[in-house]
């Protein structure tokens, strides 16, 4: 059985933080897509990534999905308390991230 790690992180790659796993990868996507429990804290995150990761020791994960979340332009963190993040899936890893990966557990 795989398990999805849902992690968001800031494009500056200084910034981590790993949510948790979910059973099933349609779970971690509408977590992310909705952004339970404000998993992109009013924008110190503004990536999120779900690693599918097979069972066993030191795994590696087999795919990756990226997601990008913005806020209105200009609007405070205070603002952003009251409001959603707009939240889009990436076609493509971003590029600070490329050849990256176990950013759930690594």
């Amino acid at each position: 059985m795989n398990i999805f790690f849902v992690t968001v992180l800031h494009k500056l790659g200084n910034r981590r933080r790993c949510w948790g796993w979910y059973e099933k990868f349609e779970g971690a996507e509408k977590a992310v897509l909705e952004n339970h429990t404000d998993i992109f804290e009013v924008g110190y995150y503004d990536l999120a990534v779900i690693e599918e990761y097979p069972e066993g020791v030191m795994s590696l994960p087999e795919k990756l999905w990226w997601y990008k979340a913005t806020y209105p332009e200009g609007s405070t963190p205070e603002e952003r308390l009251k409001i959603y993040p707009t939240v889009i899936k990436l076609a493509a890893t971003p590029s600070q991230f490329l050849g990256i990966i176990g950013l759930a557990l690594g």
